[in-house]
């Protein structure tokens, strides 16, 4: 249950095993959580190709025992039998030794740009904190993944010693599914011109501008490897708030390392 990155990634790795393998999702698509439509129907397709089902805008009434399984009663009448159920629908931060020491929370333990909460003598790091990113003009997010939890953790220790460091890193995400390698940088919400590179028949990537021609997020697929050095160079530009022409970026003959000056 749940067409997100988790329930994906091991409706994949089952089917693989040879598991008969389906997907539930209430929402109209999956990885509708900041993952483009353009991205998310091709994995949606590699998923149906491999034999995956896939049943989007559902509804769940009841989940009863089956035997040594589980009945999945839908919200329409139907029913779904299966062996093995995983729900991965989200995550909810636990915020509950932090509300009994007073700290703020909103969304998560609140944290500044530090990440120290609100009092002064206490910092938190991980999936467990929400904070302010200055490059989306302070917003306060949360984010579940390895490489902010592994980077957050670091910078408090710097902190504890006096550093004053700042979050400056940029939000990025991937993914891998069969063959292809899905990876998101930047935060795409409030992209008003979204442009397209090929980079080969198979793979591309997508590249969000906002409504002053800021470049926020790059959200990319491909078999391995092959848009990994593109994003890297994609979250490069989004660190320095760069306004790059939108041709320059649809088109594979610009280099983005030229977007960039070096």
């Amino acid at each position: 249950i749940g067409g997100g990155f988790i329930g994906l990634e091991l409706a994949a790795t089952a089917r693989k095993l040879g598991a008969e393998v389906g997907v539930i999702e209430g929402l109209p698509r999956i990885l509708s959580r900041g993952v483009p439509k353009e991205i998310a129907a091709i994995v949606d397709e590699r998923h149906r190709r491999e034999g995956v089902k896939i049943l989007c805008g559902a509804r769940i009434a009841t989940i009863g025992h089956q035997g040594d399984g589980a009945n999945i009663l839908l919200a329409d009448g139907g029913s779904i039998a299966a062996d093995l159920l995983v729900v991965g629908i989200g995550a909810t931060p636990n915020t509950e030794l932090a509300e009994a020491a007073g700290l703020a929370v909103e969304d998560g333990i609140a944290v500044d740009e530090t990440l120290r909460t609100s009092d002064p003598d206490i910092f938190a790091a991980g999936d467990c904190c929400s904070f302010p990113l200055s490059h989306y003009h302070g917003r306060r997010v949360r984010l579940e993944a390895w490489r902010n939890a592994q980077e957050q953790g670091t910078l408090v220790a710097a902190n504890l010693m006096g550093a004053a460091k700042l979050v400056a890193s940029v939000p990025w995400f991937w993914s891998d599914q069969y063959e292809l390698t899905l990876q998101i940088a930047g935060l795409a919400d409030d992209a008003a011109v979204t442009v397209r590179r090929d980079l080969s028949d198979d793979a591309f990537i997508l590249f969000h501008l906002d409504g002053e021609g800021r470049l926020i997020a790059a959200s990319a697929i491909g078999p391995g490897n092959a848009v990994a050095r593109d994003i890297r160079l994609a979250e490069m530009l989004i660190a320095t708030g760069s306004r790059p022409d939108p041709a320059a970026l649809a088109s594979p003959e610009t280099k983005l390392k030229k977007l960039l000056g070096v």
